[in-house]
């Protein structure tokens, strides 16, 4: 919920700001333009609903597999379990087996099936749900007075303000990339060696993400659940495929945001189409990627089939911005 709460804003204003700043916000164009961000922003609505539905099958999963019931919804619930760790070579059966305590202690002691199964599992939400129906109600009723939900979406919103200050940088920036490409006042005239359009917004991406790289660093390195010295005792093809599963991806993505508000669309409104797009499309990436990797093997058929609702709902609302490129500005 807080990510798509905090997507949805940096969309939201993201959208908005070279709308207002090229003076289309009540053209035509806007018009079409908002109304493709608002059918996406549903979207978002629904998988947040989807997101929560599928938190609530895993808690009834874990209520099942650790406090008992019926003999198939055992059975179900361990064949569900049990595939994945099969997938893994991982047939361990009752057994004085190393597990991990909340205190992130290792200790051995012996533990049935259903708790092998549950403290094993590769299904990060399961373990979040596990820690968190252990909760004794006290602990909760504490954790809700120290972290209360307005803070919580304070937080969210905050996120999505700041995360837009990229957008920012590419209005605001123009200057810096008319500079780079040489562009002469209003005319098609560029000096020479000045850069391709197409790679204009590169200098503004090249000081943005730079100037936020330190902060992102430092707060990596602080919030990090993993000692600096285990990181730099892993293998270093781990980091390289940490590289080109993540920093490449993220930075082409932006770029591409940038290639096509500079060259493929029309300018006034290129920013307002490219920039909800893209952040949609990442919406939509990580919802279909999360069901590859398994993190919705518990949900149920009502669950999936909400899921793919958010999924339509968004596509169409980008293809409801995609559209606004015909309508006049």
């Amino acid at each position: 919920m807080g990510t798509n709460l905090s997507m949805g804003i940096i969309a939201v204003i993201g959208t908005f700001l070279p709308l207002i700043t090229e003076k289309t916000l009540l053209s035509p164009a806007g018009a079409v333009i908002c109304v493709g961000l608002a059918i996406s922003c549903v979207g978002l609505w629904i998988a947040t609903k989807a997101l929560s539905q599928r938190d609530e099958d895993e808690s009834v999963l874990l209520a099942i597999t650790s406090m008992g019931g019926t003999q198939k919804e055992q059975h179900d619930s361990n064949t569900f379990l049990n595939e994945d760790l099969e997938a893994e070579g991982d047939n361990t059966k009752r057994d004085n087996t190393k597990v991990i305590d909340t205190n992130g202690n290792a200790n051995d002691e012996n533990v049935d099936d259903n708790e092998l199964l549950l403290r094993r599992s590769r299904y990060m939400y399961m373990r979040r749900f596990t820690a968190s129906f252990r909760k004794a109600p006290e602990r909760k009723e504490q954790e809700k007075k120290d972290h209360p939900t307005w803070m919580k979406i304070l937080v969210c919103v905050a996120t999505g303000v700041c995360a837009v200050q990229l957008q920012f940088a590419f209005i605001f920036g123009a200057p810096i990339s008319d500079l780079a490409t040489g562009s002469v006042d209003d005319d098609d005239i560029t000096l020479p060696g000045s850069t391709p359009a197409s790679g204009g917004a590169a200098i503004i991406w090249l000081l943005a993400i730079s100037l936020g790289a330190p902060i992102s660093i430092i707060n990596g390195i602080w919030s990090s659940p993993v000692p600096i010295s285990s990181s730099l005792r892993a293998p270093w093809w781990r980091h390289l495929r940490l590289i080109a599963t993540t920093s490449i991806p993220w930075i082409s993505h932006i770029h591409i945001y940038g290639v096509c508000a500079t060259t493929l669309l029309p300018e006034k409104v290129a920013a307002s189409i490219g920039w909800p797009l893209l952040m949609m499309t990442t919406s939509a990436q990580a919802l279909i990627l999360s069901m590859f990797l398994g993190e919705w093997k518990a949900a149920s058929s009502d669950t999936i089939r909400t899921l793919m609702q958010s999924i339509c709902v968004t596509l169409f609302g980008m293809a409801v911005l995609m559209s606004s490129v015909a309508v006049p500005t």
